[in-house]
């Protein structure tokens, strides 16, 4: 591929005239690469218009993650998490919180936002609810078409959002309402916990002035947490 990034990283055909630009290689890779992505999901939606079909469908567009910290080596150029702390393949705000555009004309009102607080499992159950078909117990998430809907008084609710992962220090977290907890090195590590709505960058441990919400975090973690043959909590690096 000519224009690659480095090995097991970004490949563009094209680098899309950032060559010319000021930004080094692996930012011109990056930027050729969302150009490119960009100009690709714009190719869907015309196909759907010719066809007929764009008030039949529902698009949405998300990440799986938030911004990465090895492609183009985290320059200062882009500041892609801005207040968000940590990267991809952190529990932190800056490794999950990524934004979800819904497009569905007819359905969908244009310009609209929510706060719902959801999550890459509630995905199949809302795609399911708009082809009308059953949410099945094999789906871990619930359905958001009624918030994308604005029908949010048919909105199924929830208590929380639980994250594991494994690398980088046998990461938790739970979401609930405006709390978040965090926690690295499975159970023997300490529990932080933050009020989202006042700390959005995750600065200010708030656990030792809130027991019992920290009581509920930790049950929460218990609870949801699956024991693997490989990866335990116990054996935290």
């Amino acid at each position: 591929v000519p224009h690659g990034g480095r090995p097991g990283g970004m490949r563009v055909p094209s680098l899309e005239g950032y060559d010319q630009t000021k930004l080094n290689r692996l930012e011109q890779v990056y930027c050729a690469l969302l150009t490119r992505h960009d100009r690709n999901v714009g190719r869907i939606m015309d196909a759907l218009k010719d066809l007929g079909i764009e008030k039949n469908t529902i698009i949405l567009w998300t990440s799986d993650n938030g911004d990465e910290d090895s492609y183009y080596k985290r320059t200062k150029t882009f500041d892609g998490n801005g207040p968000f702390r940590g990267v991809k393949r952190s529990l932190y705000e800056g490794g999950i919180r990524a934004p979800l555009l819904a497009y569905w004309p007819g359905t969908i009102a244009p310009n609209s936002t929510s706060h719902l607080q959801t999550t890459q499992w509630d995905l199949m159950p809302t795609l399911a609810d708009a082809g009308g078909k059953p949410i099945t117990e094999d789906m871990d998430g619930i359905s958001i078409l009624p918030t994308l809907a604005d029908k949010p008084e048919k909105q199924t609710d929830r208590e929380y959002l639980y994250f594991e992962f494994y690398e980088r220090g046998q990461q938790q977290s739970v979401r609930m309402g405006d709390w978040k907890a965090y926690r690295k090195g499975g159970w023997k590590g300490s529990l932080e916990l933050y009020d989202l709505s006042k700390d959005i960058a995750e600065k200010t441990n708030l656990a030792g002035k809130n027991p019992d919400i920290v009581q509920r975090m930790e049950e929460i973690m218990k609870k949801e947490h699956t024991p693997h043959p490989v990866w335990n909590l116990e054996a935290a690096n």
